[in-house]
């Protein structure tokens, strides 16, 4: 069972904590998380995206997936960190809850939780 990181809810994370967040929960769980890019911004941030499944059972793309995204423009902070929610929810669920183990074990969540990171960085910072 993994061990992640607790996630700050106090406030909106800025894209550098964002990034670090997700590559914590990927070192905590190799098995369970995949962080890449799919794209970059136009100011050069990478559009980050977390693969979630039990890779020890089969690769995500054999399985069936679900697609959750968040920040699509920069005033929408929550959605964003409601990815990150769900991500830590997900990944330190599994082996601790049944439904949860199951749901990840034999399904690929893709979570990107910020699509718009230009954007909500000016907003997070003016």
């Amino acid at each position: 069972m993994p061990v992640v990181p607790s996630l700050e809810v106090e406030k909106y994370l800025d894209f550098k904590d964002m990034t670090a967040y997700l590559r914590d929960v990927g070192k905590a769980a190799p098995h369970l998380v995949r962080v890449f890019s799919i794209g970059k911004s136009r100011e050069g941030r990478p559009l980050l995206v977390a693969e979630v499944t039990n890779r020890n059972l089969k690769k995500g793309r054999e399985k069936p997936g679900l697609w959750i995204d968040g920040g699509h423009q920069g005033w929408h902070l929550l959605g964003s960190m409601a990815c990150l929610e769900l991500l830590r929810f997900l990944v330190s669920g599994h082996g601790r809850d049944e439904f949860l183990t199951d749901l990840v074990d034999h399904h690929v969540f893709y979570i990107a939780p910020r699509l718009a990171p230009d954007e909500m960085e000016v907003c997070l910072t003016s």
